[in-house]
């Protein structure tokens, strides 16, 4: 089986088993013993085991807010002067950057939260 399992979505332990009784199969993590619902077969099992659409999500939108802060702190640093409250730069008509913003920006993409 070439399906690879990820991590456990409670405690993250990295190995969880999949485990065959008769005919049914399921995954279970072997430190907090959390475990899907049993399947027909071993694909099944780990493809629920897999799905964290809650998680994916949030990945999607961390990805996509990193984005923007990125975007803040490169137009901030090609501003001509830091300390205005407003400063107009490259990016079109109208686009304009608050200094705080970029500063807070950077500050962001330094965290490692």
């Amino acid at each position: 089986m070439n399906d690879k399992l990820r991590p456990c979505p409670f405690c993250g332990d990295k190995k969880p088993n999949v485990h065959q009784c008769s005919k049914q199969y399921w995954v279970e993590c072997v430190v907090c013993h959390a475990n899907t619902m049993i399947g027909k077969n071993e694909q099944l099992a780990i493809r629920a085991w897999n799905i964290r659409p809650i998680e994916d999500g949030l990945r999607a939108r961390i990805a996509e807010l990193e984005a923007a802060l990125k975007w803040y702190a490169d137009r901030a640093n090609y501003a001509e002067n830091p300390n205005a409250d407003l400063r107009y730069i490259e990016g079109g008509p109208g686009t304009i950057v608050d200094a705080d913003y970029g500063k807070r920006a950077r500050e962001a993409l330094k965290d490692d939260k």
